[in-house]
């Protein structure tokens, strides 16, 4: 009995951390691969002309999404906490997004990268489906990932 009580404690563990670290959207998976503490950034580098700076502490994470062919990523409209960088790693995605007084549509395929900002956005994978890697750059404290929106206006 004592052997099945601790391999029971060192299991329920091990599965609540799987729990937190991936969810699911319907055929849609997002695991969270790693997030940094608070910290500030300053990158000036001139040899490639790439500033970043972060006066005060922000988290950074790295979310990997998959998505089957047409679906939703995230269930639909979305935002979150702060700007991020995405890759798209194999697959398509369209992304619809407000461009002004017009809801625009920018197609990505794989090798893109491009930057996103936190504001409501909709992302749908091509006819391959869509693997991604989010990097989230984040206020301290916020969660890395989707947070429901409504359509904007101009998007509606």
């Amino acid at each position: 009995m004592k052997g099945r009580v601790v391999l029971l404690a060192l299991a329920v563990p091990a599965v609540f951390a799987g729990v937190f670290a991936s969810t699911s959207f319907g055929v849609v998976s997002s695991t969270l691969v790693v997030r940094s503490g608070a910290s500030t950034i300053d990158l000036d580098d001139k040899s490639q002309k790439l500033k970043l700076q972060a006066k005060e502490p922000i988290h950074v994470a790295i979310r990997y999404v998959t998505a089957d062919a047409g679906d939703a990523i995230g269930g639909g409209w979305r935002g979150h906490a702060g700007p991020s960088l995405v890759v798209v790693a194999d697959g398509s995605l369209t992304a619809t997004e407000p461009d002004g007084n017009t809801c625009g549509e920018t197609a990505y395929t794989t090798g893109s990268t491009f930057v996103h900002s936190e504001d409501a956005h909709r992302f749908v994978a091509g006819a391959s489906g869509a693997k991604i890697y989010i990097l989230y750059f984040m206020p301290e404290g916020a969660t890395p990932g989707a947070i429901a929106m409504p359509a904007p206006a101009v998007c509606s």
